[in-house]
């Protein structure tokens, strides 16, 4: 019975990390500061950071994403990393260290979509 249940329970868990959603960052019209509007949303359907329009707020993450490895700080150096290869003109690109990976597109109105997983080499 210990067997059945333990089997149970792992097959929930490997559903649910499946299930966890994507990891999505979107940046657009950044100003020399930084940016106006920051919005952080995490729900069943996923985790989303939205950075908008000039100001003096950092594109970063207050609460890190359960699905992701590593601590708040360093998914934010990490992003912070892939946003100056971003500036630096690479529209569209991927990136990856130790503990994530992010792949961006870059559309003509220059709004900027990254996703960020896990980096299980």
């Amino acid at each position: 019975m210990k067997k059945i249940f333990l089997s149970i329970v792992i097959i929930l868990v490997a559903f649910a990390t499946a299930l966890a959603g994507p990891v999505k960052v979107t940046k657009q019209n950044k100003g020399f500061w930084g940016y106006y509007y920051v919005t952080e949303t995490h729900n069943d359907i996923g985790h989303y950071l939205d950075c908008s329009d000039p100001g003096r707020a950092r594109c970063k993450w207050v609460d890190k994403p359960s699905s992701l490895d590593g601590t708040v700080d360093s998914l934010n150096q990490f992003l912070e990393s892939v946003m100056a290869v971003i500036d630096g003109g690479a529209n569209n690109g991927q990136q990856s260290n130790a503990l994530y990976t992010a792949t961006w597109t870059t559309n003509s109105e220059g709004l900027c979509e990254i996703l960020i997983d896990n980096n299980h080499e």
